[in-house]
This record gives C-alpha cells, sequence and structure tokens, in this order.
C-alpha cells in the first residue's frame, strides 16, 4: 500500500492489517509543494518554478528536442497554474484527514524540514514507519501478521523507502 493507497484508504481504514512482509509507504500529498519550499528555504512560488523547469526539461530530453519557444511558455504557465492552484487548494485532503483524525505530518515526514536532506539524499521513493510510530500521527488500530516487528527484516532491503523513526 503506497502512495494514495497509504494516504487515504490505509489511514481512513478502521482495522489496518499488514501481511507478512508487505509494505506500507508514503512519499508525499496535495500538501507536499509548501513541505518542500520550506525545507529548502524558498517561496513557494520559487519551488514551483524549479518543479516546472525539472518537468519541462525532463519532457524535452524525453521526446529528443525542445518545444517551440511560445509552445514551451504556454506548457509552463498551464503547468504552474496548476501546482499553485493544487498547493493553494489542499483543504479537501486536510478536512478528510482531519475528520479521519490524522496528520498530515505523516503523508509529508520525508519532506519536512528535519528529515527532507536524508530523504532527498537518499534515492529512496518513500518512507515508512514503526506501528507504534503510525500512532503518533493518529494511525491507529495497526496490526503486522508477518513475524517480530514491522516493517521486517526483509520488506525494508527489498523496497526503496526509508523508515524513520519519530521523536515525540
Amino acid at each position: 500500500c503506497f502512495s494514495s493507497c497509504a494516504n487515504y484508504v490505509f489511514t481512513a481504514a478502521p482495522i489496518k492489517v499488514i501481511r507478512p512482509d508487505a509494505l506500507v509507504g508514503w512519499h508525499g500529498s496535495e500538501q507536499q509543494d509548501r513541505f518542500i519550499a520550506e525545507s529548502k528555504g524558498v517561496t513557494l512560488d520559487e519551488h514551483i518554478e524549479e518543479v516546472v523547469e525539472d518537468v519541462m526539461t525532463r519532457q524535452e530530453r524525453e521526446r529528443g528536442r525542445e518545444y517551440a519557444p511560445e509552445h514551451r511558455a504556454r506548457l509552463q504557465t498551464q503547468l504552474h497554474e496548476s501546482l499553485k492552484w493544487r498547493a493553494e487548494n489542499s483543504t479537501i485532503e486536510q478536512d478528510f484527514l482531519d475528520r479521519i483524525g490524522v496528520s498530515v505530518e505523516a503523508l509529508v515526514y520525508g519532506l519536512m524540514p528535519t528529515s527532507y536532506d536524508r530523504y532527498a539524499t537518499s534515492g529512496a521513493y518513500g518512507w515508512t514507519f514503526s506501528i507504534e510510530d503510525m500512532a503518533k500521527f493518529g494511525i491507529t488500530n495497526v496490526s503486522y501478521e508477518g513475524p517480530g516487528q514491522y516493517p521486517s527484516e526483509f520488506t525494508v532491503p527489498s523496497h526503496p523507502v526509508l523508515v524513520f523513526a519519530v521523536d515525540d
């Protein structure tokens, strides 16, 4: 269960069961851009501009050629507006999290200032927590059916995720 599954399905389930050697992982949310900007020490607009430029450059590299200048400018504007709208209108997600009693910090933990550098340089695709640490974010009624503790010794090496320990 990774990404949207972890953010919205797993967190909202009244009873959460993790099967042996399974993984529940997070890597961001609709609110992530403001956390990333804060972690980088830049404004939201500066962060969005960087994301837009990275996306455009990657798309041009994949295409094997650059966009025509006017087409590139139009695509940049559309992407910027979309990302800005998402960052400024994440109230639906926050309302949902408030309703189920889960802190957004679980969904963006690796993107927060205290953990961003470790996550950004790790090459990991996301993160997970122990069951005890999930509870610190309001993710409760979680059990693990495998032997030992979650995450298992098999799960972590076979999936590119970090296991964050959460201080109280």
